[in-house]
């Protein structure tokens, strides 16, 4: 198609790694499930988790309908919000793909999908100003130092930026060339035609200001140069047990909706992706026996570990979202967990 980069397919990639032969068990340690606040008191319905650069942890619980805002050590501080048409006032009726975040310009950022505005607040749940958004599907803002938004975009791009204000700026990675990982079998169709798809890029801004950004349908990392739009590094996170689980999911894709429909973007390859501030880049997925693993990745594309997550018997699911001081952090509907090493 005319304007478009090309597409690369490389067919039957060759693992890079071999690292969950020799992953680290990691065990549940702590669970966070209570409130101490009288109206709060439990955990019922946490969809959204983010942390500050002092510990604090901000929780968006959509049966509350508040945002919940703990200390490093899990002590209750305050909660604010509600549901509701007003400013600052959140809609979701249910358990919606709502996310919270923390800027690095020290703001708390909350994206309501239903009412399609993000909503800005202070650190102490003051409510500064809210801005609509034309995106349709669900996305985790990432801001910088400045209050510039990144966000999926709405164009033949792949991130688009706004100043604090939501008016538009630029878009970075737009020539970025589609690459495809292709397994036989299952095929699968490769097109410029399908929409790009944000949730095929998950990003964050790394603590030196760039910006990381994986790439689920070539499982490669990228770091971007915020300010040039450049790509400073690229590697791909191809160990033998990822490749193996991927073509899994494609295969049970392909099982699910036809071979006449599926397209080689419909599988993910990781769950989430998360930073601490060394940097490094931790991804986590699951795999087809329910098991979850996560990889850390220096910036400079070294595997550094990889960790296998022993489940504990809890009536709840597990996103993993934070690392600090040698722990894991994960949430699930009814509270925050920590895992750390089981030889600890």
């Amino acid at each position: 198609m005319a304007g478009k980069p090309p597409i690369k397919v490389i067919k039957e990639p060759k693992p890079l790694y071999s690292g969950s032969n020799s992953a680290t068990p990691l065990k549940l340690k702590k669970a966070i499930d209570t409130i101490a606040d009288k109206d709060l008191e439990l955990f019922v319905g946490i969809r959204s988790v983010a942390v500050d650069k002092k510990g604090n942890f901000y929780i968006y619980d959509y049966k509350h309908g508040k945002i919940i805002k703990l200390n490093a050590a899990f002590d209750y501080v305050s909660s604010w919000g509600r549901k509701g048409e007003g400013p600052g006032d959140f809609k979701a009726l249910g358990p919606t793909f709502d996310f919270i975040s923390i800027g690095l310009d020290n703001r708390v950022y909350f994206v309501d999908i239903m009412k399609k505005k993000i909503m800005k607040y202070t650190l102490e749940g003051n409510f500064i100003d809210e801005h609509r958004f034309e995106q349709s599907k669900p996305f985790k803002v990432a801001v910088d130092e400045h209050g510039d938004l990144y966000l999926p975009s709405m164009g033949d791009f792949y991130i688009d930026v706004h100043d604090n204000q939501m008016k538009f700026k630029k878009s970075l990675l737009a020539e970025f060339e589609e690459t495809y990982l292709f397994f036989n079998p299952p095929p699968c169709a490769i097109t410029h035609d399908q929409v790009k798809s944000f949730l095929n890029l998950p990003y964050d801004i790394l603590s030196d200001g760039n910006i990381v950004v994986l790439n689920q349908t070539d499982i490669s990392i990228m770091v971007i140069d915020r300010k040039k739009g450049t790509i400073q590094k690229m590697f791909h996170a191809w160990d033998d047990y990822i490749l193996a689980e991927y073509k899994k999911k494609l295969s049970y894709n392909y099982d699910l909706i036809g071979k006449d429909k599926i397209t080689c973007s419909q599988a993910r390859a990781f769950s989430t992706l998360f930073l601490d501030n060394c940097p490094n880049i931790y991804l986590s997925f699951v795999d087809s026996h329910g098991e979850t693993y996560i990889y850390q990745f220096s910036v400079d594309g070294k595997l550094v570990e990889v960790y296998h997550v022993i489940q504990p018997e809890l009536d709840d699911y597990f996103l993993f979202f934070h690392f600090n001081d040698n722990n894991f952090y994960a949430y699930g509907r009814y509270g925050i967990y920590i895992f750390g090493c089981a030889n600890n």
